[in-house]
């Protein structure tokens, strides 16, 4: 097998907000993957390197793309037009295949394939998948997980690849942090910024103990319903290493849902007690009791998130989110009681909901005496129940996916993001 050089990039925005930066996981972790198996790899960072195209432009015109056998561009949708014209220049000066990722690809692929010239589209986690497309770039249509476009002018989509699951992610090595600026990334960003103001000059570091959620909430968009837990010793090697190498203070679990179990919670407490490091994590209302959530703050927690979304069981319930006003009422009774800040978030304009629902929500949250300090308007996302609801109640068109302009699409990244 020969080794191939791979370039991955992670791009910006058209009007970039340079105030804070997720480290990229998704990228990070694939070119750990592909060094694992042999590959040279680089990353374009064009988020903290340019900020201003011109200069991107600049250096794809220098030649410097001529040494990559492929291009990986991961993006989220509100990145479109920018990865648009990112994938158009690279092609006027290379023929390398380019692969788009992410959030974008994953649910738009059609339109991303439609309306540029990307070659291949990576279709969820991307490890497995982009390794097969670098080394079995000639029979692209063996690899499941990618959608492309055949010779004829057609998109087409391979069969679905299976998520990962708690063996095979230990077959992922941790991130290739090398690769990166770290010290861009190792700054004040997250969830404590919201409900505290002595964290500005602490070195904070994003991390990810497991992949999934156990739950089916009908507006989430997520695209890996199986939960995937790495192990307890894996996770912590790593977060010493971040720890030591980088000088971390805090750290920002990431994961979609960090409270899994009781059971798991308190192991992750007990190293982390042990490593003397401050932390912030994201959990539900329904899987917390006051006990676990002292246990939490004693080892080192500062703010938990909770996605309450609504304060009316009625919209709760049509929701699915499988909790209770009286479960909002417990948990965030206890985080008050022990002291320990909240992130709340809650989302506006679900289908039913009307002046008595709302009023649900306020009572309640006038009851708490806790203020609400996120709210999201209800956007039907392509993945979620909610938008195959509004296709079937004829909000969106059967065949979205194929019909929607490229104007219109711009529009809804205007309102969305």
């Amino acid at each position: 097998m020969l080794m191939s050089t791979v370039l991955l990039i992670n791009p910006s925005f058209e009007n970039p907000k340079r105030n804070h930066s997720l480290f990229p996981f998704g990228i990070a972790y694939i070119a750990a993957y592909l060094q694992k198996y042999g590959h040279d790899v680089e990353i374009w960072d064009i988020f903290i390197e340019s900020e201003i195209y011109a200069d991107v432009k600049e250096k794809i015109d220098s030649g410097f793309l001529n040494k990559y056998d492929h291009i990986g561009i991961t993006g989220i949708v509100t990145q479109y037009l920018y990865i648009k014209k990112l994938v158009r220049d690279i092609k006027q000066q290379s023929n390398v295949v380019v692969t788009v990722g992410g959030p974008l690809a994953t649910y738009s692929y059609k339109f991303v394939l439609k309306n540029t010239e990307a070659d291949i589209c990576c279709i969820g986690q991307g490890e497995y998948t982009y390794r097969e497309i670098v080394e079995n770039a000639s029979s692209i249509n063996r690899i499941n997980g990618i959608s492309f476009v055949t010779n004829d002018n057609t998109i087409t989509i391979t069969q679905q690849r299976e998520p990962f699951d708690n063996i095979s992610i230990s077959s992922i090595p941790r991130p290739a942090y090398e690769l990166f600026d770290m010290e861009h990334y190792v700054n004040h960003t997250g969830m404590m910024d919201v409900v505290r103001s002595d964290f500005k000059d602490e070195r904070v570091m994003p991390f990810i103990t497991a992949r999934g959620c156990p739950y089916n909430c009908n507006f989430c968009s997520k695209s890996i319903k199986k939960v995937a837990i790495r192990p307890i010793d894996e996770i912590f090697a790593e977060i010493k290493h971040v720890i030591e190498r980088y000088n971390v203070e805090t750290i920002r679990f990431i994961d979609e849902l960090f409270v899994l179990s009781k059971k798991r919670t308190r192991t992750l407490c007990k190293k982390l007690n042990e490593l003397d490091v401050k932390w912030d994590a994201q959990a539900r209302v329904n899987l917390v009791d006051k006990e676990l959530l002292l246990l939490m703050k004693e080892s080192g927690c500062v703010c938990i998130g909770f996605g309450i979304e609504s304060g009316s069981k009625t919209i709760l319930d049509r929701m699915n989110k499988q909790i209770t006003p009286e479960h909002i009422f417990n948990a965030l009774t206890w985080c008050r009681e022990i002291r320990l800040p909240v992130k709340i978030q809650l989302i506006y304009g679900y289908p039913g909901e009307n002046e008595e629902s709302l009023a649900e929500t306020i009572e309640l949250f006038k009851k708490l005496r806790y203020p609400a300090r996120r709210f999201s308007i209800i956007t039907p996302l392509p993945g979620a129940c909610l938008y195959e609801t509004a296709k079937q109640d004829g909000f969106i068109g059967d065949s979205i996916d194929d019909q929607i302009s490229e104007e219109d699409f711009i529009k809804f990244i205007c309102n969305y993001g």
